[in-house]
């Protein structure tokens, strides 16, 4: 008898200890989820950094349209010693230093359309980028959802385990009161003890999964894994999921869908590269404009007093403005090659445009058809639940009358379980379906 109620005191203590961790719950919406596992992914954040990078490039200047500016400064010094009978400086010694500051500037004014073309490019490069950073964010809304979900359902088993250990804890107080009367023995005791021990062997291993879950939702959000332990899911369990209609989700997965967008935006891109080498084919009109000042000194010294000892010079100003044109008329068919390949390039990108409106077609319409199935499966599951609530209903109460032995109540329970598990189960493949549906058509 003493074993007995070492071990349900045991029990007792393990029910009643908090369902979360030592620390105070930290109440957590699906949308606060959401947002956090935005905030922490260092794919998102790399993502983002690579459109700040397109979008700096995403400018004139980097596309050829604005003028090319150089400023410069040379200066020679240079000393001679003169030894030439023919020279009238013959015997001197000269010191020199010439000086030229000089300002450049060029600008393409003419090239077929590049600067344009460029400037389009440009910005379908950082439009793609955009496209890298939402498929991002669709990989984060997937992982949070499903691992919020899980653990949302793990905690509804492990409410249902301790409704059932509660049952089992007032059966015990039950069968004690009848022994005093003489209505039930030894053998009664052990049974009821033995499946209370069992519903708290049950009701332990469902909270390790609950944990578990809980760790793989902060996993999911970037966090630490013990920071999910002290999590209260806010959210609640809605067993009434949308229906869809199929021609609906295939429109919108054409136009939504962002890996099929992004392979819109590299055939544009394939395009634009078509459009960039037929620009060879153009004249080439460079203007361009400089303006320097030399400045010229010179000392000599030796041959005085015909020379001075000390410095003479002075400055020279030039200003330039030169028009260049120049025609590609040969290049050993290289114009004509970077044409044909940057055709099949464009070629190339819109089979592949395709290819991925087929998978994903045919993906949408797998995960329908699956989806479909699966509501039928939980509307089955909830009539499936609903009577086993009213047939261990009635099993308690006859239990309690004395007209049903606790084999068949256990037996009862067992399915009310099962067919609780189940419900859970069709609801959570669900509406992973339903989330896998929702991000594939861009909603």
């Amino acid at each position: 008898m003493s074993k007995f109620f070492i071990l349900a005191a045991a029990a007792v203590i393990i029910f009643n200890q908090p369902i979360f961790s030592q620390n105070a719950p930290k109440d957590i919406s699906l949308q606060q989820a959401i947002e956090i596992g935005l905030k922490n992914s260092y794919l998102v954040a790399i993502a983002e950094k690579n459109v700040q990078i397109a979008k700096n490039n995403n400018n004139l200047g980097e596309a050829g349209g604005l003028p090319t500016v150089n400023a410069g400064l040379t200066s020679n010094s240079g000393v001679s010693k003169i030894n030439n009978p023919t020279s009238f400086l013959n015997g001197g010694n000269t010191l020199t230093n010439t000086t030229s500051p000089n300002i450049d500037a060029s600008w393409i004014i003419y090239e077929g359309g590049r600067v344009a073309i460029n400037k389009e490019r440009l910005a379908l490069l950082e439009a793609q980028q955009q496209g890298q950073v939402k498929i991002a964010v669709e990989n984060v809304l997937l992982a949070v959802n499903r691992n919020y979900y899980t653990a949302l359902v793990q905690k509804r088993r492990l409410d249902l385990c301790a409704e059932l250990l509660k049952l089992s804890r007032e059966k015990i107080t039950y069968i004690d009161t009848r022994r005093e009367y003489g209505a039930a023995g030894e053998f009664d005791k052990i049974q009821i003890t033995d499946a209370y021990l069992n519903d708290s062997v049950t009701w332990v291993v469902q909270y390790n999964n609950y944990q578990i879950a809980l760790q793989n939702l902060a996993i999911a959000i970037n966090v630490s894994p013990n920071e999910g332990l002290d999590y209260n899911l806010t959210e609640t369990v809605d067993f009434s999921l949308p229906k869809y209609e199929a021609e609906a989700l295939k429109t919108k997965l054409l136009t939504n869908n962002q890996r099929i967008s992004n392979l819109k935006t590299a055939e544009l891109i394939a395009a634009n590269q078509i459009r960039l080498q037929k620009v060879g084919r153009m004249p080439r009109i460079i203007l361009s404009s400089s303006i320097s000042d030399q400045f010229t000194f010179a000392k000599i010294s030796g041959l005085e007093p015909r020379f001075t000892n000390e410095w003479r010079g002075g400055s020279t100003i030039s200003a330039g403005l030169n028009v260049a044109v120049t025609y590609n008329l040969y290049n050993g068919g290289r114009l004509k090659r970077g044409i044909d390949n940057a055709a099949l390039q464009a070629e190339i990108s819109t089979l592949q445009r395709k290819e991925e409106e087929r998978v994903q077609t045919q993906a949408l319409q797998l995960a329908l058809y699956r989806y479909e199935n699966q509501l039928k499966l939980l509307t089955l599951q909830q009539s499936l639940v609903d009577n086993a609530a009213k047939n261990l209903q009635l099993a308690e109460e006859r239990y309690k009358s004395n007209t049903l032995n606790f084999f068949d109540l256990r037996t009862i329970q067992a399915n009310y379980i099962r067919a609780n598990n189940g419900l859970q189960d069709a609801f959570l493949n669900a509406k992973n379906t339903e989330i896998e549906i929702v991000i594939m058509v861009g909603k």
